[in-house]
């Protein structure tokens, strides 16, 4: 009867520890699906701050877009006003600008365009031109000249085209005083 009595007791505690065992495998189960649902809300939420992160570079990008394109907008519009171009004429302007071979920025290179519109220079080729010896200029000697270097010599090729076609007609005493008068026009502008 003894045996039988702790028998059954064992059986009952077998079933007890069994039910046991379930349970802490269930409970097992229990905190791996809560640990595998909180690392995929982890992971989603690190995408969403992924995806964040690169709208904001992208919007960040486009701002910065803007502002150049707004930046060079007035930069074509100070070529304009001294050229006379509209803005297609000084889009293709800077198409030839990107064909030179130059490190000058284009930004600088419109400036010179600039320049030469207020030396008179209204022609594409004539800009072109300009451009491409004042580059050459500022490279090779902006540092003895100055910044003003491109608009001084200009000035200088200017008065020496008008003064050139005035001392054709003239003798000796009329071509020095020509060449006198053109150099203090020169100093005075």
């Amino acid at each position: 009867d003894e045996y039988v009595a702790h028998a059954k007791k064992i059986r009952e505690l077998r079933s007890i520890l069994k039910e046991h065992s379930q349970e802490i495998a269930n409970a097992k189960s229990q905190w791996q699906e809560l640990y595998d649902k909180v690392m995929q809300f982890g992971m989603g939420v690190g995408g969403f701050t992924q995806i964040f992160e690169m709208a904001d570079n992208a919007i960040s990008t486009l701002k910065q877009l803007a502002t150049d394109l707004a930046e060079m907008d007035d930069i074509y519009s100070d070529v304009m006003k001294t050229t006379g171009f509209t803005h297609d004429q000084v889009e293709e302007l800077n198409k030839s600008f990107k064909a030179m071979d130059t490190r000058t920025s284009r930004e600088q290179l419109n400036n010179l365009a600039y320049i030469a519109g207020k030396l008179g220079l209204n022609t594409k080729e004539l800009v072109t031109q300009f451009v491409e010896a004042a580059d050459v200029i500022n490279v090779s000697m902006g540092d003895v000249l100055g910044d003003d270097a491109t608009l001084a010599i200009g000035k200088m090729a200017d008065v020496y085209k008008r003064t050139s076609e005035t001392l054709e007609e003239k003798d000796l005493k009329g071509q020095l005083l020509s060449i006198g008068s053109a150099v203090n026009e020169l100093g005075q502008s």
